[in-house]
């Protein structure tokens, strides 16, 4: 837990057990996968080139994947808000066979494109959470960069604020501090499934700290990152 006042801290504290197998406490520095938090970080991104005049939130989806079904009818602030009606991948019946598979982003978005359920509603008419559209956002932010997602939010935002335990994972990397996962039910825990860093992306895929969070935090809404208006 951390608790920042004035983009100072005020407490930062690790509870509980970081591995049960080795009996290993959580500390101050643990670092632990920050699942769709990762989003902020994405979208972030996003509009920070949009701010650079290096693509537009107004860009229809077919700019960057002119094959992706239905990416004509889609913009970038729709995928950004949820109402792109892109059928959400992890809630394909398919996709748990998948998880373990490494992948480039382009290769997940073909695997994205055959599902057998593409749209939950018109674009623009309703909200419905999708992972589908912050991966595909990820990868436009590749595109547009010319490089990976991970060396983006490494250079722009991970090194400048000093973000020292944040980055997009890879789980084969060794990394000092990273806490197991788990799954099952209280009392009876198990080691969770494995699942490639790859698959989550842009939607996913962090790890970090509960005090470089804080600090990101402080750095998003006191003007270190984005302009106010933006």
């Amino acid at each position: 837990m951390a608790v920042y006042k004035d983009g100072k801290p005020l407490l930062v504290k690790g509870y509980g057990a970081g591995n049960l197998e080795l009996n290993v406490p959580v500390d101050n520095d643990s670092v632990f996968r920050i699942g769709s938090v990762t989003k902020q970080f994405t979208a972030a991104a996003l509009v920070k080139l949009d701010e650079e005049g290096k693509l537009s939130l107004d860009d229809l989806l077919s700019k960057y994947y002119p094959d992706y079904p239905r990416a004509g009818d889609i913009t970038l602030k729709q995928m950004l808000h949820h109402t792109s009606g892109m059928h959400n991948y992890t809630d394909d019946e398919s996709f748990l066979a998948q998880a373990a598979l490494t992948r480039t982003p382009d290769e997940w978005v073909a695997y994205f494109a055959k599902m057998p359920k593409l749209q939950d509603f018109e674009p623009g008419t309703d909200w419905n959470y999708s992972n589908t559209a912050y991966f595909l956002l990820g990868a436009v932010v590749e595109k547009v960069e010319g490089k990976p997602l991970a060396k983006v939010l490494e250079t722009r935002f991970f090194q400048p604020l000093g973000l020292r335990n944040t980055a997009l994972d890879d789980e084969r990397e060794l990394v000092p501090d990273r806490v197991a996962g788990y799954d099952g039910v209280p009392g009876k825990f198990r080691n969770a499934a494995p699942i490639s860093m790859t698959i989550p992306g842009g939607a996913g895929a962090m790890r970090s700290t509960a005090d470089d969070l804080a600090r990101w935090n402080a750095a998003l809404f006191g003007g270190k990152v984005l302009k106010p208006a933006s």
